[in-house]
């Protein structure tokens, strides 16, 4: 999108945007626009979807701290769940996940699809969660790294962390 929408913000466009009046604006009558948007997201030590659909998270942070650099990173997950409305239902979305120093250079980028399923309930969002491991994430520096969620090429979230030396025990 060229311009935001009205009503936008960082996590999203607000319900007012969500709707937009027919025939540029004459009509009194609201037409629902099609969105995804992240529901949470969060960088954690572990995290899976069980079968049920609900999520265990263990360990979140924001926050890794090392003896020494390089370091080198065993488990970091990215738990992420989106709402999507029923005009997005039966649709499938490219995701994006870019995980960047604070140079902006990408250090791991990871491409896949998600599918939207039809909600659960009639009037409800559905509901997408997932979860994405990145394994032997080697870290060369101290600083600060952000993980970029894009869906569709947009941007729907950044989750900033810092790796830090370690304090010296006292």
């Amino acid at each position: 999108r060229a311009m935001p929408l009205r009503g936008e913000s960082s996590h999203g466009p607000s319900d007012a945007a969500r709707t937009a009046p027919l025939r540029g604006g004459t009509d009194p009558v609201p037409r629902i626009l099609p969105y995804v948007d992240v529901r949470f997201a969060v960088l954690a030590d572990y995290a899976a979807v069980d079968p049920q659909g609900r999520f265990n998270i263990i360990g979140l942070f924001s926050d890794i701290y090392a003896a020494a650099f390089p370091l080198q990173v065993a488990n970091l997950h990215v738990a992420l769940s989106f709402t999507a409305n029923a005009l997005e239902a039966g649709s499938t979305k490219a995701l994006r996940l870019v995980l960047q120093d604070q140079d902006g250079r990408a250090l791991v980028a990871m491409d896949g699809q998600i599918g939207i399923p039809p909600p659960a309930r009639a009037g409800r969002p559905s509901l997408i969660n997932i979860c994405l491991g990145i394994h032997n994430l080697a870290i060369a520096e101290e600083g600060s790294y952000q993980v970029c969620v894009l869906i569709n090429g947009e941007t729907k979230t950044v989750l900033e962390f810092s790796a830090l030396l370690a304090p010296a025990p006292a």
